[in-house]
């Protein structure tokens, strides 16, 4: 005696992740509703073969996945009868969602402390795939990208900041942070200070004077003037701008003196 047997099994999946997950690996049990069947597994379509042969490879119940990447992934698992009858796939589609914020890493930046005016900043991410935005002396972050540079700077204390902000958006809340402070330059040469309009000789009681100055090391516009009228006296020198007027003078001779001072 003998049994033919044309129909085939089916498979049921009785465990599986959830169908939205962080957990990066992924266990399933499964069954079939005739004894003795062999199954075979798949995952985001790939069946497991015989590397040499390419022949499919038997998978058993319970069935795992470790370090599968982010984003959507279906396992699939068919069973084979005695009788060779292979039984449709049952299938489970599931997502596994990144919630983990990257951390930032600068890499270089200027001298700690420098004279120069120019900084440039390297940085990196825990995730390759990031993107960042950068900020400097707390202004509001924008998108850049290592190396990123900055000129013209001035003296004094300066903070840059970069944070990096992944592939499913997660966006780095502890930005890596560098403070530097940019000296100004040894300087003991002095600075020339020129009257480029004074009044006509002689003149009325009121008059007016235009001045400026220059400088080897420091800007025209970072340089501070002192005036001095009808005095010798060192604590006569007062803060001044150009241009600088006096009026109601009495008849007679007068002297006005400046000077330009630098950083």
């Amino acid at each position: 005696s003998w049994t033919v047997d044309s129909g085939p099994p089916v498979t049921t999946i009785s465990a599986a992740p959830d169908l939205e997950t962080e957990d990066k690996s992924a266990l399933f049990s499964f069954f079939a509703n005739e004894p003795g069947v062999t199954f075979e597994c798949a995952i985001d379509g790939v069946w497991f073969s015989d590397v040499e042969t390419g022949e499919p490879v038997e998978c058993l119940s319970p069935f795992g996945f470790e370090n599968l990447s982010f984003g959507q992934h279906t396992f699939q698992v068919r069973a084979m009868d005695e009788a060779l009858n292979a039984g449709p796939a049952a299938s489970h589609t599931w997502t596994i969602v990144d919630t983990t914020p990257p951390e930032t890493t600068i890499l270089t930046g200027p001298s700690d402390p420098t004279t120069g005016t120019e900084a440039e900043f390297t940085f990196s991410a825990s995730e390759s795939s990031s993107t960042f935005e950068c900020s400097l002396n707390g202004a509001t972050f924008a998108t850049c990208t290592s190396a990123k540079k900055y000129t013209g700077l001035m003296v004094g204390d300066h903070t840059f900041e970069v944070r990096a902000k992944d592939a499913a958006g997660n966006l780095d809340q502890s930005s890596a942070s560098y403070t530097w402070t940019i000296q100004a330059p040894a300087d003991t040469t002095p600075p020339e200070t020129e009257i480029t309009s004074p009044p006509p000789n002689p003149t009325g009681d009121t008059v007016n004077f235009r001045f400026t100055g220059s400088d080897a090391v420091t800007p025209e516009l970072l340089l501070r003037f002192q005036c001095r009228f009808d005095s010798q006296e060192p604590a006569a020198w007062a803060t001044c701008t150009s241009p600088r007027g006096y009026d109601n003078l009495g008849l007679g001779e007068h002297k006005f003196e400046v000077r330009a001072i630098d950083e």
